[in-house]
């Protein structure tokens, strides 16, 4: 179907969002076309962008583009999010490339591939393992929800901010925790407890205007080759 070229949408988010197991050949839509039909859409993504990274982007788009932006989407990948929030997670630590480097990486391609093996070898930037789940709950249990409910109020104010600034409509998607469907039925039932509070305190922010909620429509759940995403 043709895109709208008048109704541009404008997507913040990490490589859930991307959909890794997605291209062009694929012969379902991607997720967000599926929800804004024939609207033409941009996404702004990468592996490790959190909610305050979304939050620098959009404000550097609204410097640098002469664009109108009328709508924004963002993603919450409760799974990951929860600890991007946090004050002491640093973005840096999961990014192999410094800005600099890219133009050395473009004249001479080779030296991404060794900083990839270096990555893999070093297990700091990249893994090959698939995730323990278990693992992530003995981290999850670790979090002080209430410092996660103030960092998460620190975000919904920035949106404000951008929503004083541009009259456009602020919508939200929100993933579930992917490691939760791996855990035993008890620590499974806590953990999306918690994040029915999560998805509650935003909605009585009422800071957008529509939240999607992301479910698996196949049963049981469909996970990519990493086990780390939502297929």
């Amino acid at each position: 179907n043709s895109v709208d070229k008048n109704n541009k949408i404008y997507a913040f988010g990490d490589s859930q969002l991307l959909g890794i197991d997605w291209d062009t050949s694929y012969y379902e839509k991607h997720d967000l076309s599926k929800i804004y039909k024939k609207s033409d859409i941009s996404i702004f993504a990468a592996p490790n962008n959190g909610p305050f990274q979304s939050i620098n982007f959009t404000n550097y788009i609204l410097m640098n583009s002469n664009t109108k932006i009328k709508h924004i989407v963002y993603t919450l990948n409760y799974g990951n999010d929860i600890f991007r929030l946090q004050k002491k997670w640093n973005l840096k630590n999961f990014v192999p490339l410094e800005s600099d480097d890219l133009s050395k990486i473009m004249s001479n391609p080779s030296l991404y591939d060794l900083i990839l093996l270096k990555g893999l070898l070093s297990g700091k930037f990249f893994s090959t393992n698939l995730p323990d789940n278990n693992k992530i709950f003995e981290q999850f249990k670790k979090l002080k929800f209430e410092n996660l409910f103030f960092r998460l109020n620190l975000w919904l104010q920035e949106i404000e901010k951008i929503k004083s600034k541009i009259n456009a409509n602020i919508d939200i998607i929100i993933y579930p925790p992917y490691w939760a469907f791996g855990l035993k039925k008890k620590n499974k039932k806590l953990v999306l407890k918690k994040y029915r509070a999560f998805k509650c305190k935003i909605s009585e922010s009422q800071v957008f205007q529509n939240i999607y909620i992301g479910i698996s429509m196949k049963k049981p759940i469909k996970f990519t080759d990493d086990k780390r995403h939502f297929s």
